[in-house]
């Protein structure tokens, strides 16, 4: 028996990861694509696509049955995709050298206009490491 859109919905809604299975073997592809063409990076498209995925199996019990999958889909796989941009946008690869910054040898201590400065705060993140600076306001 040939699965449709609904009725992969259905099964999914009760249960059924082989209605996720369905929705990914018809969406991932545009998924992926449209990530990519947001974050231009193929690793990190496909792992915003994978949580979006994820996210539709948690989130689907509230998913509308009279309204179409596919936009409600790529509508949180474009956020997800702008979101992590915008953070990465506020993220500095350690070792990338910031004009006419100085800073304190081993963090903690004071610059060169002699300010106590905290000592630097680094996240993990797929891509390498990232020290987090704070906005130049």
């Amino acid at each position: 028996m040939m699965m449709d859109e609904q009725q992969a919905i259905q099964r999914l809604k009760k249960g059924d990861i082989g209605g996720l299975e369905f929705l990914v073997a018809c969406h991932q592809m545009k998924a992926v694509r449209t990530a990519y063409l947001i974050t231009r990076d193929a690793s990190l498209a496909e792992d915003v696509v994978q949580d979006a995925f994820i996210l539709a199996f948690r989130a689907i019990r509230g998913f509308d049955d009279t309204r179409p999958f596919e936009p409600w889909f790529m509508r949180s796989v474009v956020n997800a995709s702008l979101k992590i941009m915008q953070k990465s946008a506020r993220q500095i690869q350690v070792g990338v050298e910031i004009p006419g910054y100085k800073p304190a040898s081993g963090g903690g201590g004071q610059d060169t206009c002699g300010c106590i400065q905290p000592a630097p705060v680094f996240w993990g993140a797929s891509a390498g490491y990232y020290a987090v600076l704070p906005d130049a306001n």
